[in-house]
């Protein structure tokens, strides 16, 4: 079970129910390292030691890999093209 801080509803329906409602975690420099959407599933966030975002990452309630991007950065600090991974799927 994760611990995070909530924000409140930020889309509401004519009769007061959340529509979308989000939670997320930050690290001791302040960065967002997780960001949960009301499914489940959740957005990960790495970062270097320079505070850089080095790698993203979206997964499904158990876990599973739907979508990642690595971020790369220049001799100058300038974040390259992102490259994306997209995990391999089985078709049953």
């Amino acid at each position: 079970m994760h611990t995070h801080a909530r924000l409140t509803p930020i889309n509401r329906k004519s009769d007061g129910a959340a529509i979308s409602t989000f939670a997320f975690t930050r690290d001791a420099n302040g960065n967002i390292t997780e960001f949960v959407r009301e499914d489940a599933s959740c957005w990960y966030y790495t970062y270097d030691g320079m505070q850089r975002l080095t790698k993203t990452e979206w997964k499904d309630s158990g876990g599973s890999l739907l979508y990642g991007y690595q971020h790369n950065y220049d001799k100058v600090g300038s974040r390259s093209p992102r490259q994306a991974s997209i995990p391999a799927r089985t078709e049953v």
